[in-house]
């Protein structure tokens, strides 16, 4: 399980390397069995074959693979076991591509509603124990692919055209939500980061992120001096994110 106990840089650390320990695993398919798989679409996607989330074999049999047996600042119930892996193999069983994601158990899911009748985009969560009570929890990768290729999901800054990987994060101090965009042609992702942390004073962080028709733009507002919490609060008013 993740420790990373500098609460200064906590955040931008587990941002980098938000689901990483330090093992180191060769990779042999007979070790593995396919946990959860979805089929491309040639279309979209520029393959035919299937995404899947490769876990240690000996986790097979196991009950109840979720993260509810995780808890802040306590021993990995699966520690012991091999790293996952997210793989992309064709029709004819070829893996095109593969990532080590560092962590025995690893939850796939699908979205196909993030933009209608675009590329799926594919969530890849694990359990991070940031060695602090309110930023353990769920974090999440955006993943899609592209001929055969796994890529992050990135969005582009307003202000300053940078573009960054889209994280996703459920714990105390950050939280997201999916909502339909005016037009309902794609997804937002509304998210909400409360930074106790800051020498400054505390700060939260709004950011919208939407599709422009072309690419994923980030839209970004901030409150100086302000408190948010997910479990004495609710998810921030419609108005922060318009």
């Amino acid at each position: 399980m993740k420790k990373l106990f500098i609460a200064g840089i906590i955040i931008i650390f587990t941002t980098i390397m938000a689901c990483s320990n330090n093992k180191t695993t060769v990779f042999q398919e007979e070790n593995y069995f396919v946990s959860k798989s979805y089929s491309l679409d040639p279309k979209t996607e520029g393959i035919e074959g299937t995404v899947e989330i490769l876990l240690d074999k000996d986790m097979k049999n196991l009950k109840g693979l979720d993260f509810s047996e995780h808890h802040c600042d306590a021993t990995d119930p699966y520690d012991k076991y091999k790293e996952a892996y997210l793989i992309v193999r064709t029709k004819d069983g070829k893996i095109t591509d593969k990532i080590v994601l560092n962590d025995p158990l690893r939850i796939l899911e699908r979205n196909t509603d993030m933009v209608k009748n675009g590329q799926p985009v594919y969530f890849c969560s694990c359990y991070v124990d940031a060695g602090n009570p309110y930023l353990c929890g769920i974090y999440t990768d955006l993943y899609y692919i592209k001929n055969g290729k796994l890529l992050l999901l990135k969005a582009k800054d307003k202000k300053t055209g940078k573009k960054d990987t889209i994280w996703l994060r459920h714990c105390r101090r950050i939280e997201y939500k999916l909502v339909n965009s005016p037009s309902e042609k794609s997804k937002e992702i509304w998210t909400v980061w409360c930074d106790v942390y800051r020498d400054s004073g505390q700060l939260i962080t709004y950011s919208k992120y939407y599709f422009n028709g072309n690419e994923w733009i980030v839209k970004e507002r901030y409150e100086e001096n302000k408190f948010w919490d997910s479990i004495n609060d609710s998810f921030p008013d419609d108005s922060y994110y318009k």
